[in-house]
């Protein structure tokens, strides 16, 4: 998948990595290490393979963290986690809190059967809520209990950048 191209970024999924806070992975576009430190692990002009099926237009953010379900994210990978969520949102012109429409879809013998109904999911969300759209770990919660908290803290930094106190990165595309 790494090969095929992105799309034009309009939304963005929260992870964790399920490894250590230095262990990064190129299936997700950025990897937030448990320093705080924001790696861009694979280009944004490529796919990333992240959510089943839904990787189009899709940037992937990881933090890393919870191997063996006990390294927790630090304190530092929420608030750059959080940073960069608003840097790429003010970069591709995504609203943080907008919701999108997709097809359900159930799974059967490893295969995904698209479901006539569907569901609404926010742009920029967890894994958990494409999870629960397909049917697959619906569970899982991936970042839930911290998505709503990098969410409220994007929504700050995107702000501070809307008024000149924060100037925004940017990634090549």
């Amino acid at each position: 998948m790494a090969n095929e191209q992105l799309g034009k970024p309009e939304r963005i999924t929260l992870h964790w990595t399920a490894g250590g806070y230095q262990q990064t992975h190129d299936s997700y576009h950025f990897c937030v290490t448990g320093d705080g430190r924001s790696i861009n692990t694979l280009t944004l002009a490529r796919k990333g393979s992240h959510v089943w099926g839904r990787n189009t237009g899709n940037v992937g953010v990881a933090m890393c963290a919870m191997a063996n379900a006990r390294t927790m994210p630090t304190d530092k990978q929420i608030e750059e986690t959080a940073a960069l969520v608003a840097d790429l949102c003010h970069q591709f012109d995504i609203d943080i809190h907008a919701h999108q429409t997709v097809q359900r879809h159930k799974v059967l013998s490893g295969q995904r059967i698209p479901l006539a109904d569907t569901m609404e999911v926010p742009v920029v969300t967890d894994h958990a809520a494409y999870a629960r759209a397909d049917g697959y770990y619906p569970d899982r919660w991936d970042c839930g209990r911290y998505t709503e908290i990098i969410l409220k803290k994007a929504a700050w930094y995107r702000d501070q950048i809307a008024d000149g106190k924060r100037k925004a990165r940017r990634w090549p595309c």
